[in-house]
């Protein structure tokens, strides 16, 4: 196995585990298959809580990037315009409406002052 496939693993298996289809002690042992070995002969683990990756050196576990290694890939913005175009959409005819329900009451206020308060 190598990082990205752990990397894609991980994604799983956590999604299982919010989705309650993974107990906690079963997330944490498939976790723990997860780990890979780089051409140094360092192992290397996901975090069970974060995902971040984590080299042993001989004693402890050290937070660090594998050597070589790019991270997956995250939904970009543009991936899902639709439903961000789409909801930015429906913010802005609402702003419009309700810029044009105030600009009718200042002018209906506007014509009842002058109406009620011009000398005649």
């Amino acid at each position: 196995m190598d990082f990205r496939e752990a990397d894609r693993r991980y994604a799983e298996i956590k999604e299982h585990h919010e989705a309650g289809e993974l107990t906690q002690e079963e997330f944490d042992d498939q976790v723990k298959h997860l780990m890979v070995q780089d051409e140094e002969g360092r192992w290397w683990a996901k975090s069970r809580t974060t995902g971040d990756w984590h080299f042993h050196d001989g004693t402890a576990w050290i937070k660090d990037t594998p050597p070589g290694y790019q991270a997956p890939k995250q939904a970009a913005a543009e991936d899902q315009p639709e439903i961000l175009q789409s909801e930015n959409l429906e913010d802005q005819k609402l702003v419009t409406r309700v810029s044009w329900f105030v600009i009718a009451i200042v002018a209906i206020v506007f014509v009842l002052i002058i109406v009620f308060y011009s000398p005649t």
